[in-house]
């Protein structure tokens, strides 16, 4: 800002052009802005489902002062809403648009499973129509939570999977 008055009128005179600016749709600055407000946003995005799944994780593996668990039966079978659900999405705080990323994410690393490409720790079963924690692979809270964490939800998982829908 220039100090003096006549110099301090000017610059903000430029101050009310700058902010009634409407630059062409496709200009590289615009473009490059909008890109950046998308990468922040797809990275939000992931977050919430990293934070997500990594709660329902610690809530599956919950156990009672008897040590038996508290949301999943002994088959592993979750007893409790999940957050990639049609219905647990809502008391999980989650849009369609982010359950339906993750259940389309979770799906792609079962087929990965039934492939013999690497363990997971959320498998479908299609007669009952429910989810379970693959306990062979992942008997307890840590394993559970140590595959959590070397698969999370990445920008490019989350924009392939979110632009599906």
């Amino acid at each position: 800002m220039i100090a003096n008055a006549n110099g301090l009128v000017k610059v903000l005179e430029r101050k009310g052009g700058i902010l009634s600016a409407q630059p062409a749709r496709f200009t590289p600055l615009r473009q490059a802005a909008e890109s950046l407000s998308r990468a922040n946003i797809h990275r939000a995005h992931c977050e919430i489902l990293n934070e997500a799944i990594t709660r329902c994780t610690v809530m599956l593996y919950e156990r009672d002062n008897t040590g038996r668990w508290v949301n999943i039966d002994r088959s592993g079978q979750a007893l409790i809403a999940l957050p990639w659900g049609r219905a647990g999405q809502r008391e999980w705080g989650l849009r369609r648009s982010e359950a339906d990323a993750l259940r389309a994410l979770l799906f792609a690393w079962q087929r990965r499973h039934e492939h013999g490409k690497g363990a997971t720790l959320y498998l479908y079963g299609d007669k009952e129509r429910r989810w379970y924690v693959n306990l062979a692979d992942y008997p307890d809270e840590a394993s559970g939570l140590a595959w959590v964490r070397s698969h999370p939800v990445l920008v490019s998982q989350w924009r392939a999977y979110a632009e599906q829908g």
